[in-house]
C-alpha cells in the first residue's frame, strides 16, 4: 500500500489542490485521486475518482 500525496497551492482568490490517497478495506484496495480548485475564494471539486488495484476506475463525481 502506498502513501497519502498531496501538493496544494492557494493565495487569497485562487488556488488548486491534488491529492492520492491509498484505500484498504474488506472488498479490496485502490486509491482515491481527487482535484479541486479555488475560485474567488470558493473551493469547487471537480474530479474525484477512485482506482482498483486491479485497474478499474470509477468517476465518484458522475454517480
Amino acid at each position: 500500500m502506498g502513501y497519502l500525496r498531496a501538493k496544494h497551492e492557494e493565495n487569497e482568490r485562487l488556488g488548486h489542490s491534488v491529492m492520492t490517497i491509498p484505500v484498504k478495506g474488506e472488498r479490496g484496495n485502490g486509491t482515491l485521486y481527487f482535484r479541486a480548485r479555488k475560485e474567488n475564494n470558493h473551493w469547487q471539486l471537480y474530479r474525484l475518482i477512485f482506482k482498483t488495484a486491479a485497474g478499474k476506475r470509477v468517476d465518484l463525481l458522475e454517480r
